[in-house]
C-alpha cells in the first residue's frame, strides 16, 4: 500500500514539474519573441506604406482640383462670353473630376474602414487597377493634347493665358505620374492576391484532409 502511495505521489510530481516547466516555455519564447517582433515590423511597415499612399492620395486630389480650376475658368469664361465651347477643355474637366472623385473616394475609405480599407480586400484589388490604368491612359491623352497645343508649337504667342496653360499641361504630366505610381501599387498588390489565394486554399484543405484522417 505504501509502495502504491509512492509512486502516486511521483507520478504526481512529476506531472506538476512537466506543467511548470511548459508554463515557464510559454513565458520565455524566443521564438514567439522573435515572430512577434517580426509582426511589429511588418506592421509598421504596412503603416508606413499607408500612410504614404494616403499622402498620394490627397495630392492627387488636390493636383486635379487644380486642373479643374484651370480649365474649368477658360470654359466659363467662354460661356459667358457666348464662345463656343471647346471639347478639349471639357475633357480635361471630366478627366480631372474622375481623378479627384477616385483620390475622394480612396481618403474616405482610408479614414472610414480604418479595419479593412481598400487596398487590403483581394477582390477588388483587379478593378482598382484597371479603373486606375484607366485613369493613366486618360492623363497621358490629356497631356497629349495641350503638350502638342501649348509646348510642342512654336507658334503660340507669349501672353497670360498661354503661360498659364503651358503650367496646366506640366500639371497634366505630374498627375499622370502620381496615377502611373498608384497604378502600379495596385498591379503589384493583384498580383501577390493571386499568389497568396491558391496557397491559402490549398492550406485549408490540408486541414481539412487532416481533420478527415484523424477522425477515421
Amino acid at each position: 500500500m505504501l509502495f502504491l502511495v509512492l509512486r502516486i505521489f511521483r507520478f504526481a510530481r512529476s506531472q506538476a514539474k512537466k506543467r511548470t516547466a511548459e508554463q515557464q516555455q510559454q513565458a520565455y519564447d524566443p521564438q514567439g519573441i522573435r515572430s512577434g517582433s517580426s509582426t511589429m515590423a511588418l506592421d509598421q511597415a504596412g503603416s508606413k506604406k499607408a500612410l504614404l499612399e494616403d499622402v498620394i492620395r490627397f495630392i492627387q486630389l488636390v493636383m486635379a482640383l487644380v486642373v479643374i480650376g484651370l480649365y474649368g475658368q477658360d470654359l466659363s469664361s467662354n460661356h459667358q462670353n457666348g464662345v463656343y465651347v471647346n471639347a478639349k477643355w471639357v475633357y480635361a474637366v471630366v478627366a480631372g473630376g474622375l481623378a479627384a472623385l477616385t483620390a475622394f473616394i480612396y481618403l474616405v475609405a482610408a479614414f472610414v474602414a480604418k479595419d479593412r480599407p481598400l487596398r487590403t480586400r483581394p477582390h477588388l484589388h483587379l478593378p482598382l487597377f484597371l479603373w486606375q490604368s484607366v485613369l493613366c491612359i486618360l492623363w497621358l491623352v490629356l497631356f497629349g493634347i495641350f503638350g502638342k497645343m501649348y509646348i510642342g508649337n512654336s507658334n503660340t504667342k507669349n501672353n497670360s493665358n498661354v503661360d498659364k496653360m503651358k503650367n496646366a499641361v506640366w500639371i497634366d504630366i505630374a498627375n499622370l505620374g502620381l496615377w502611373v505610381i498608384t497604378g502600379l501599387w495596385a498591379g503589384l498588390r493583384w498580383r501577390q492576391s493571386n499568389k497568396v489565394v491558391p496557397q491559402d486554399t490549398e492550406s485549408v484543405g490540408d486541414l481539412e484532409k487532416e481533420k478527415a484522417e484523424a477522425t477515421e
